[in-house]
């Protein structure tokens, strides 16, 4: 129920039949986003 109720605060939701409706993006993983061009470019991390 944490789990859900954290989701449906996430989205804006006020219930389960609004927080179904909604239109939900997955993005990369933060971690990994960007590394290769990071890489590419000698900066960050990747140095």
């Amino acid at each position: 129920m944490g789990a859900l109720h954290t989701s449906m605060g996430n989205v804006g939701a006020k219930d389960i039949k609004e927080m179904q409706l909604t239109e939900i993006i997955i993005a990369p993983s933060i971690r990994t986003e960007g590394k290769v061009f990071q890489a590419s470019q000698r900066i960050g991390m990747c140095k």
